[in-house]
């Protein structure tokens, strides 16, 4: 028994333990998010044209889209910040809350009349690239949206599995499949608004899983060994059954007993190897173990600045009645620039306000656009922004390329607004022109003939009348073809060309955060040892040779 007691005593002082933290997954979060619609074309959206013009159309009435849309949006998801490459796929589920823009919401609700519309045909999807590649996706063929709250908001969620392809970073957006339809189905003064389809891409990126990097120690399985009771039995690791992973060096002090056999015996490691005191009944001895290698270095994922472009949809030269732009002011994160000018007569700016302009200016001034600096400063200007944090360059084909700089690089940024779009003529005219328009079902006629355009035209430019009276003389020209039948799609699309259209902006980079080199810190492989005990014959000898 005395050497039993010594053999204990000395694997007890062999043991190296070393404690080791269990890292659990944490929730990637809620990111809010601004997914970027455009409309598409080629369909029949309404008797105006595609989707891309219609909108179009509707940003003359309530300025700031162009073309397309912006749907302010929170995700949020339960996918794992951290995920080992041997766990294989997961699940993930992503929430989306989306808010109608007010853009399309307010003509819908406030010019049509309506109380609800219904998407139709939409598809919602996230994308998972980088270490996996996955769409997660939900089809939702229709869906009436309320008009009555506000904000218009629609909710979906998904779910889906994640297949890990190898270490690295799993990155999670807005799939560029998303893509819904706004049905309208409604005719106002002679146009049908049938339905509007756009497809989107998301802003800043939603959140990320990171695999695990390879490196840790490779351990043979399984590992049992063969003992003898009350003996010393024991399995050498090191170099044989624990080999490094791409070469990721082995950490020799990290060997380690996590808990020992629950039915018995004593184990200890030393000399990098394993051995188990056996107890004196036979039977099968499951130990537990951890060994380490080094900290691995990840490389950092660099970001992107966030840039945008600001266009002219059309030409603003040659339009009737001189029709031009007069100033803007942009938005940026709740804050509204100064006017930027965007008329002149004989090198002077026009004033900025169309009730600030005399008849030279109405008439002969022209649209001159502002140059990059220009724009770049009043953006500047703005605390939401700052000096050195915009950087404005011409657009090849003209507008303007706007990247974030400075103090806004590597991040996500929202898209720059239209706050305000002045013009000669009057953009709000288009508004209150529409507005003048009885429904397509006509009525009696009865009065006087009203005036023809070009009687108007010819009023307004010799000032006998005012543009007020101008807008009424024209709904009550459109009132009197409708009665007559005469009202057509392409006359409603002369008079509404008529005012000039607002830039447009589009997001052509979000924008991403550098995430920083680390280190994968310790990387470790948990392993168990089988010991199989059978009676051990030499102690049975003994036994018999003493009571002989």
């Amino acid at each position: 028994m005395k050497v039993k007691r010594w053999i204990a005593v000395g694997l007890t002082a062999a043991v190296a333990t070393v404690g080791l933290e269990a890292i659990a997954p944490v929730g990637a979060g809620a990111t809010a998010v601004s997914i970027n619609c455009q409309g598409i074309t080629g369909d029949n959206a309404s008797s105006l044209g595609d989707s891309k013009a219609t909108l179009g159309l509707l940003s003359s009435i309530s300025p700031g889209g162009g073309s397309g849309l912006s749907f302010p949006a929170e995700i949020t998801t339960n996918a794992p910040a951290k995920v080992q490459p041997n766990t294989g796929p997961f699940n993930a589920d992503f929430n989306l809350t989306m808010t109608m823009p007010a853009s399309l919401m307010g003509p819908a609700r406030d010019l049509l009349g309506l109380s609800a519309v219904t998407v139709t045909d939409a598809t919602y999807a996230i994308q998972a690239s980088g270490a996996a590649s996955t769409l997660i996706s939900k089809t939702v063929p229709s869906e009436v949206i309320s008009l009555t709250s506000n904000p218009v908001v629609i909710q979906q969620s998904m779910s889906g599995t994640i297949t890990p392809t190898g270490p690295g970073a799993i990155i999670y957006s807005v799939s560029a499949s998303t893509r819904l339809t706004i049905a309208i189905n409604q005719s106002v003064a002679g146009v049908q608004i049938n339905a509007l389809t756009v497809t989107c891409t998301g802003g800043n990126d939603i959140g990320m899983t990171a695999v695990q990097i390879p490196g840790s120690p490779n351990v043979a399985q399984p590992l049992n060994v063969a003992g003898y009771t009350a003996a010393v039995t024991g399995l050498g690791l090191l170099g044989s059954n624990i080999t490094p992973d791409n070469n990721n060096a082995i950490h020799p002090d990290t060997l380690a007993v996590t808990a020992q056999a629950p039915n018995g015996g004593y184990t200890a490691v030393g000399g990098g190897a394993a051995f188990f005191l056996a107890p004196q009944e036979p039977g099968y001895y499951v130990a537990n173990y951890n060994v380490c290698a080094g900290s691995l270095p990840v490389a950092a994922i660099p970001g992107a600045n966030a840039t945008q472009t600001l266009t002219w949809p059309e030409s603003y030269a040659d339009k009737g009645l001189n029709a031009h732009p007069l100033s803007m002011r942009l938005g940026f994160k709740g804050q509204t620039t100064s006017p930027i000018s965007l008329a002149q007569l004989n090198g002077q700016p026009s004033p900025s306000n169309e009730k600030m302009l005399d008849f030279f200016h109405r008439f002969f001034g022209k649209f001159v656009a502002p140059s990059p600096t220009a724009v770049q400063t009043a953006l500047e200007k703005l605390s939401t922004i700052g000096k050195g944090n915009v950087k404005v360059t011409r657009h090849e084909g003209g507008g303007y390329d706007i990247e974030f700089v400075g103090s806004l690089a590597d991040a996500p940024q929202p898209a720059i607004e239209i706050a305000e779009w002045n013009t000669w003529l009057p953009s709000d005219g288009l508004a209150s022109l529409m507005a003048l328009m009885p429904g397509a079902s006509g009525g009696e006629a009865g009065g006087a003939a009203p005036k023809t355009a070009d009687q108007l035209n010819n009023e307004l430019m010799s000032g006998a009348i005012k543009f007020d009276e101008w807008l009424e003389g024209q709904g009550e020209l459109l009132k009197a073809n409708i009665i007559a039948g005469a009202t057509t799609p392409e006359m409603i699309a002369n008079i509404t060309a008529m005012f000039p259209k607002s830039p447009e902006v589009a997001v052509v980079n979000a924008g991403k955060t550098t995430i920083p080199a680390s280190e994968t810190g310790p990387l470790c492989s948990p392993f168990q040892i089988g010991y199989f005990i059978v009676p051990n014959p030499f102690l049975a000898a003994q036994v018999q040779s003493a009571t002989a």
